[in-house]
């Protein structure tokens, strides 16, 4: 691996690069935890964590990619209450003409506003420049131990087993079947975004799973949906509105069954995403 004239190596440079939009992410988020910047502090951290896979586990302090799972995982019930909110319903009532109760969109604001105090909560000893300045000390002592990145097509090949294993066995038939599936081709997908100038055969490879991700993504927020319309409803009156909700769920389900299947299909038909990377 080629190295830059300060001595850092370039998934180095990328991870840095990473950490500093987790930090930029973390500030806004404090400042206005809105459905956008809680996406964003997802994405960033995720990106963040694909970028460690590259570089020695024990040039990397090992709280890391702990505190970056921690931002992720605490952003997520809140990131499932903005899409219900602000996304999946409004496009039931529009397919459907179902209105939301009254009684559910006042309980689905307080859960949100619990859910968002919860979220600070957490993440308020996560300090962005904590972080941050871990990550700095750990490339440090990478680059005096003169430690390379590993390889990325030895990651590659382990990604494209486990993608391959999960798209063979998905049947379209239950949640937790299309979220394995989903990870798998969201770290394949952030494993090929290392790659600065990647040659068509990893772009093609990242672009497939990215539709594949956003495919299953549809299918896992529509499930939410329904889930937190289901704890969220009292009495009677909720009923018939979650019941009508399921209803269109399932009509709006097929066809993105069919999609994801088809592109599973697609992404199987592709070369090894390592082919033509140099080893080292």
């Amino acid at each position: 691996m080629a190295r830059q004239r300060d001595g850092k190596t370039l998934p180095g440079r990328q991870l840095r690069a990473s950490l500093l939009r987790v930090e930029k992410a973390l500030h806004a988020v404090r400042t206005a935890a809105t459905p956008s910047a809680v996406h964003r502090l997802r994405v960033a951290t995720r990106r963040a964590r694909a970028g460690l896979l590259r570089l020695p586990p024990d040039t990397v302090p090992k709280a890391l990619d702990a505190r970056l799972d921690a931002l992720r995982a605490a952003s997520g019930p809140l990131r499932d209450l903005d899409v219900l909110r602000k996304d999946t319903l409004p496009r039931c009532r529009a397919e459907t003409g179902a209105r939301l109760p009254a009684t559910l969109r006042r309980l689905l604001a307080a859960r949100r506003q619990a859910e968002l105090d919860v979220f600070l909560a957490a993440i308020a000893p996560l300090h962005a420049a904590a972080v941050i300045e871990k990550a700095r000390l750990g490339l440090a002592r990478a680059r005096r131990a003169d430690a390379a990145p590993l390889p990325l097509p030895p990651l590659l090949r382990k990604a494209r087993k486990r993608l391959r294993k999960r798209g063979k066995a998905f049947r379209g038939d239950g949640p937790e079947a299309e979220h394995r599936l989903r990870i798998g081709a969201k770290k394949m997908r952030y494993l090929l975004e290392t790659l600065p100038r990647p040659a068509p055969l990893q772009a093609k490879w990242r672009r497939r799973c990215e539709n594949l991700q956003t495919s299953l993504g549809a299918l896992r927020d529509l499930a939410m949906g329904r889930a937190l319309l289901e704890e969220a409803a009292h009495g009677p009156a909720d009923a018939p509105f979650v019941e009508r909700y399921a209803r269109w769920q399932a009509r709006a389900a097929a066809p993105l069954r069919r999609k994801a299947r088809r592109q599973i299909e697609a992404i199987a038909k592709l070369d090894k995403p390592w082919r033509g990377l140099p080893a080292d």
